[in-house]
C-alpha cells in the first residue's frame, strides 16, 4: 500500500463508518403541502421529523433553515427528531415553509408546531 492509499484509506474510512449510521429518511410523514401557508405568529417552532440521527444531520439541517427567513436559532435534540426554530422579525415562514426545508434537506417532517 502507498502512502496516498494509505491517507486515502484513513480519510474514507471513519466517514463511512459515520454515515453508515445515518438513517434514510422515512416514508410515512406529512407532505410539506399540508400545512398552513400563514405565517407563524410565534417567536419559536417545533419541526418533529425522522432521520435525523448523527452530527452530520444536524448540520445538514442547520445550514438548510438558517437560509429560511426569519430563521434566527435552530436547536436540534436528535434522540426526539425535534427541530427547535427560533423566529423574529418581520418576515416569519410558514409551517410549509418550514417543513419544505427540512424536506429540502433530506428528512421526513412528522408535524410542525
Amino acid at each position: 500500500m502507498n502512502l496516498n492509499s494509505l491517507v486515502r484509506t484513513l480519510l474514507i474510512v471513519p466517514v463511512c463508518i459515520m454515515l453508515s449510521g445515518c438513517q434514510p429518511a422515512g416514508t410515512g410523514g406529512a407532505p410539506a403541502a399540508t400545512f398552513s401557508e400563514t405565517p407563524i405568529a410565534s417567536d419559536h417552532a417545533v419541526v418533529m421529523a425522522t432521520g435525523l440521527s448523527c452530527p452530520l444531520c444536524a448540520n445538514n439541517i442547520n445550514s438548510t433553515l438558517k437560509k429560511v427567513p426569519g430563521v434566527t436559532t435552530v436547536n436540534i435534540d436528535l434522540e426526539k427528531g425535534a427541530i427547535h426554530i427560533g423566529l423574529t422579525g418581520g418576515v416569519r415562514p410558514s409551517k410549509a415553509r418550514l417543513a419544505r426545508a427540512v424536506t429540502d434537506a433530506g428528512f421526513t417532517v412528522v408535524s410542525v408546531n
